[in-house]
């Protein structure tokens, strides 16, 4: 057929379809070359499969509705084939063309029970038009063979039965008709793939109990229908398609999550959405795209007593701690979504617990710009900073280096705390690898530091040729530990034989301990070891030895040695160096040292665990091992990043991220345990409506304030702190007596209360003894000394002292409760203060900062500038408020002057008794005092004086008269 030909055909056969007059529908009769279908078949193309068929290879069945055409189908024969001209008017309201073609081969399925997958496209380009592709799916030629590496003996479910039917139907659909033209070809007739179908009753009862847990939903299936004609796949399949109604607002899962985020941001309880959201607009990084929304709910009722965040993501981390670069942040992404987007919880802690305050989803590449995943995490928190002036004082992560430099720009003034279990892992894995050498030693910076009491020459032997290495015998048998400290002070210096004790003067030490004496720690004595089951897997010695270890571990410096006899660290000191590292890990100013009865300060602390750890390796010839150590954890610029020593100020009420970590377990086994793969637009609904109601609703039953008046369950921090006090309780107290505990103080030079996760010893709690069950309800734990002030933390046959003054300390100090256990506050109305927040406001915006943290700036305000009495708010309200005031206080004091001459005593003592009017006399003083020209004036910054705070909250702002003070 020549070209004009082939034209005058497709312009004819555009014609025809869109006027199926010529051929009535009822036509069974075999078209000619010329007709319609085969000018239709002539316009698909010059491929070989969509050639003109001769008029005995098909039936024509001319132009007829798809439902009529159903009905001319024979009903058992399967080897047969037709074209048609086809209306598919009402099959489907989409306009998309392949929507269309689906839609047919759907309802194909259900009527013939013939199965075809879609194979391709072929779009023309004389006609408006595309061809679809469609194959039978038993037939053989279409299935794909096994890879080679698979067994297929081994596999439990076999391949389905194919056949070679040569089955094929192809669809050709028109932009501007309803009709498509159609061929079917089908030469045996072989078994049916039949369609599972769903009784329309359950159905129905799936749809309206589509909420149910989807085991639930079978076992009511089961209880009403019983042996039910269908697979409990399939009812879940329709729960699901069900569910997805609530999330899925576009097929595009990011575009339908942005559109999530836009609905979730107003607050609509007949949407059933109670707590709102805000998205974040982060920097744009190309080849990455980010999805970031905080939660102003939590942050408004709970971001003014926060201090203390940590970021974590639900990915697998699997680097060392050895470069400050994006290079080697090597991540394996676990299944929190089937888009392979990380997610990063930003948790704050309360009550000694975790509570999320906003969300970060992050995909990017597989090779991605340095830095970038940093530059979002950065923007990511810098959102909380600058819009909720969210202030904390300790930062906490894993060993992610994005997240720790994220970090140190978005808070520079937080103390950055590395979790305690991860820096302990690190380091236990590193020690395992034989054959890898550290990256370079700097020995000018460490002597610069430290000066001659460093050597030299004590470098690893791959950073010195082998004319210039000095020989330092490596020690391979454990040695006993040599320390030697003068008024507190380590020395560098160490006497030859062992068990030997030097005392100077009352602080000072000398001890040794031979092999025969030492303890299963290696070198500490019984009061020096870490009992805490959490730990005790990384403290023992029974890691495998690793030739090279896997490359995400390091850092591009450190090579694999070619020296064969090459060991970096010898097994036998492995355990001496954790339990090292350990002690340096938990030393803090707050905590007194053996023997002292002052604490060190922080630059103590640091030199005398720098130079600890230096002997240690020195006298065993460990010169590998001190490299590591100072290039790694050691030098000034990684010291700051995980020893609680390096934040001098207080003391963090977490040491590692097991906050977040049962975050991310509640997430997968509540709300996440029956899903594998969960789109991006269903994991923001799930973290929106399911996860936010449930931890608002968790942290407000931690308020001391909750239920107030009703005996409270204890929560899993009180239940853990008690666990923890009878078990030290129980414990044989120490032969040696010549420990100073001071229990008001709340320390003990014992050396085991920094290890103790609550900051306890044997010997604080045996001195107290077993409170009452109200104490661990009760009991604050605070970030400064004293760590726990309670009227029932006194000595043995002490009476109970009195409850502080809810003004003493401050949120910083981790004093954050409203109410401390003092039950003479429920009577006389004043529970009503305590449980309509007035108490809890005053207190936050009074104590919000600290008495001693200039690190935090001046501003008094609160952490959060909504709702907590910023300088943004409406003075014309507090204007009001004032107003008010003085009319109340004004017909007080006429009540009270119009009462005294009737000197009715009943009334008059219930003024007395319940002390009218206390805070306003407390408010007059502390103005007159203020206003008063003798002597110095208040100072702003609250101290640990009882009132103080009061005075402060008094005076703060007040103008004098005649002054621009």
């Amino acid at each position: 057929m020549d070209s004009q030909k082939q034209t005058w055909q497709t312009k004819s056969v555009k014609k025809s379809c869109m006027d199926p007059a010529p051929i009535p529908a009822t036509s069974t009769s075999e078209p000619s070359l010329d007709s319609p279908a085969n000018a239709l078949a002539n316009a698909n193309g010059p491929d070989s499969d969509s050639k003109v068929f001769d008029a005995d290879e098909f039936v024509g069945l001319g132009v007829i509705h798809y439902e009529s055409l159903f009905q001319k189908l024979p009903d058992n024969n399967k080897a047969y084939s037709f074209t048609a001209i086809v209306d598919l008017t009402g099959l489907t309201d989409s306009e998309r063309l392949q929507e269309k073609a689906d839609d047919f081969v759907a309802l194909f399925w259900e009527k013939t029970q013939m199965r075809f997958e879609y194979e391709g496209k072929y779009s023309h380009i004389n006609t408006p038009s595309t061809r679809f592709k469609y194959s039978c799916a038993q037939t053989a030629s279409r299935q794909s063979k096994p890879a080679k590496h698979t067994d297929v003996c081994n596999r439990d479910k076999g391949s389905m039965d194919t056949f070679d039917c040569q089955g094929w139907l192809h669809i050709t659909v028109f932009e501007d008709s309803e009709q498509a033209f159609i061929k079917f070809k089908h030469h045996k007739d072989h078994c049916d793939y039949p369609k599972t179908t769903v009784p329309d009753d359950i159905q129905h009862f799936v749809e309206d109990n589509f909420k149910m847990s989807t085991s639930a939903l079978w076992s009511e299936i089961l209880g009403k229908f019983p042996n039910p004609a269908v697979h409990r796949r399939d009812v879940y399949a329709i729960a699901n398609a069900k569910k997805s109604q609530r999330w899925k607002r576009d097929p595009d899962e990011v575009k339908s999550a942005k559109i999530l985020l836009e609905e979730s941001s107003k607050k609509s309880n007949d949407s059933g959405n109670h707590y709102t959201i805000e998205a974040i607009d982060l920097s744009l990084v190309e080849g990455y795209i980010g999805l970031a929304f905080t939660l102003p709910d939590v942050l408004l009722k709970w971001g003014g007593q926060i201090r203390e965040i940590l970021l974590d993501s639900a990915c697998k981390i699997l680097f060392d701690l050895n470069a400050l670069n994006d290079n080697h942040n090597l991540f394996i992404p676990e299944n929190t979504n089937g888009s392979h987007y990380e997610l990063y919880a930003l948790i704050g802690e309360l009550y000694g617990s975790g509570c999320p305050l906003g969300y970060l989803l992050l995909q990017s590449p597989t090779e991605g710009k340095p830095g970038a995943k940093e530059k979002y995490i950065h923007s990511f928190l810098e959102h909380f900073k600058v819009k909720h002036d969210l202030k904390p004082i300790f930062t906490l992560t894993d060993k992610d280096l994005s997240k720790i430099n994220a970090f140190l720009k978005a808070f520079p003034q937080a103390k950055h705390q590395l979790c305690f279990w991860h820096a302990l892992r690190a380091v236990k894995s590193r020690l395992s690898v034989l054959r890898r050498s550290p990256k370079y030693y700097d020995v000018k910076e460490a002597r610069n530091e430290f000066g001659d009491e460093i050597d030299k020459n004590f470098v690893p032997v791959g950073q010195v040729s082998e004319a210039e290495r000095v020989n330092f015998v490596v020690s391979q048998t454990m040695i006993p530990r040599v320390t030697i400290r003068i008024g507190g002070v380590l020395q560098n210096t160490a006497p030859p034989k062992p068990r030997l004790t030097i005392r100077l003067k009352p602080l000072s030490e000398v001890t040794l301990k031979s092999s025969k004496s030492m303890d299963q720690s290696g070198d500490l004595d019984e009061d020096e070891i870490m009992d805490d089951p959490a730990f005790d897997k990384l403290l023992d010695d029974t890691e495998t030895d690793e030739e090279f270890g896997s490359e995400y571990m390091f850092d591009a410096d450190e090579k694999c040695s070619k020296d064969p006899s090459y060991v970096f660290c010898p097994a036998p000191h492995r355990k001496q160096l954790l339990h090292l590292f350990t002690r340096h890990f938990c030393q803090h100013p707050i905590f007194p040292e053996c023997f002292q009865t002052e604490s060190m300060t922080s630059e103590e602390i640091r030199r005398n665990a720098v130079l600890e750890m230096y002997q240690f390796c020195y006298v065993r010839g460990l010169r590998e091992v001190w490299g590591y150590m100072w290039t790694s954890w050691y030098c000034p610029k990684m010291w700051r990043l995980w020893a609680r020593s390096a934040g001098p100020d207080y003391l963090s009420h977490l040491r590692t991220t097991m906050n977040v970590e049962n975050f991310w377990k509640q997430l997968k086994h509540d709300n996440l345990h029956h899903l594998l793969h969960p789109r991006l637009d269903q994991l923001v609904w799930i973290l929106i409506h399911e996860v936010t109601p449930s931890y608002m609703h968790c942290i407000a039953q931690l308020e001391s304030t909750f239920m107030i008046g009703k005996s409270q369950p204890l929560t899993n921090y009180q239940r853990y702190f008690k666990t923890d006090w009878k078990k030290l309780l129980s414990q044989p107290a120490s032969k040696r007596a010549d420990y100073a505990t001071d229990v008001y103080a709340w320390i003990c030079n014992c050396r085991q209360q920094k290890y103790n996760r609550h900051c306890l010893c044997k010997h604080l709690v045996q001195a107290v003894g077993l409170p009452s069950p109200r104490f661990f309800q009760h009991v604050i734990q605070r970030r400064t000394c004293p760590i726990y002030c309670h009227p029932e933390l006194v000595p043995l046959n002490m009476p109970p002292r009195m409850y502080s003054d809810m003004d003493d300390g401050s949120i910083t100090d981790g004093d954050d409760q409203i109410w401390l256990g003092d039950k003479s506050q429920l009577i006389d109305g004043q529970w009503r203060e305590l449980t309509s927040g007035s108490v809890r406001g005053t207190k936050r915006r009074a104590s919000s900062v600290s008495r001693s943290s200039p690190e935090l700036g001046a501003s008094t305000g609160a952490s959060s500038p909504i709702g907590y009495g910023s300088d943004g708010e409406d003075i014309d309200k507090d204007i009001e408020y004032a107003t008010d005031l003085i009319e109340t206080l004004r017909n007080a004091a006429n009540i009270i002057e119009a009462q005294i001459p009737h000197k009715n005593r009943l009334w008059l003592k219930s003024l007395h008794t319940r002390e009218i009017g206390r805070d306003i006399s407390h408010f007059v003083k502390d103005v007159r005092e203020f206003e008063s020209p003798r002597g110095n004036r208040e100072t702003t910054w609250a101290r640990k004086q009882k009132g103080d705070n009061r005075r402060v909250a008094n005076t703060m702002g007040y103008q004098i008269e005649g002054s621009s003070k």
